[in-house]
């Protein structure tokens, strides 16, 4: 097995037998592990795995962003949400009750895997879609929309405080 260091995080790789390709790699036991190609089981006992840095960057610690980086990010994004693309003034409802959204600046790839603090890595966002995408890592910004779009609609977030889904509201108005 190699150790792939992403950041401050360690993935486990290897050579599938059945396979034939390199996929991650979980460890069921010592020195047994489950490829996360196919879950065919590998057998390691070699303790002394190789080591392979995978994302390098010029800092150790992430910094504050500056306020001209911050004003530059979300006039590129016209002041809205990169995920759900709402303005962020914008009012936004959570089973008919507005919710104060504040704004976010995400990493886009996780911090503690790319350790990469470019502009190009962050994305403003509200807190709403900030929390719900959490430390997760995506494809690309679409993938990212489309599972935001579904949670946001999962935990009853909408645009407007006239939610039709709503038992009983219909009859009230």
């Amino acid at each position: 097995m190699r150790v792939l260091a992403y950041g401050q995080v360690r993935l486990f790789s290897g050579d599938c037998p059945d396979c034939k390709r390199e996929s991650f790699a979980d460890e069921l036991s010592e020195g047994l592990w489950k490829m996360r190609c196919c879950g065919a089981l590998v057998r390691d006992t070699n303790p002394l795995h190789q080591w392979k840095r995978m994302s390098e960057t010029p800092d150790k610690y992430r910094h504050k962003l500056s306020e001209g980086m911050k004003f530059r990010i979300l006039r590129s994004q016209h002041w809205r949400c990169l995920y759900c693309n709402i303005g962020f003034f914008t009012p936004v409802y959570r089973d008919g009750k507005q919710v104060k959204r504040t704004i976010n600046f995400d990493h886009f790839v996780p911090w503690s895997y790319s350790q990469d603090n470019r502009a190009s890595n962050i994305a403003a966002c509200c807190s709403v879609c900030n929390a719900i995408k959490s430390w997760l890592m995506f494809e690309n910004v679409d993938e990212c929309r489309d599972y935001i779009a579904a949670r946001w609609k999962a935990k009853g977030y909408s645009r407007s405080g006239f939610d039709h889904t709503v038992p009983g509201l219909q009859d009230a108005i």
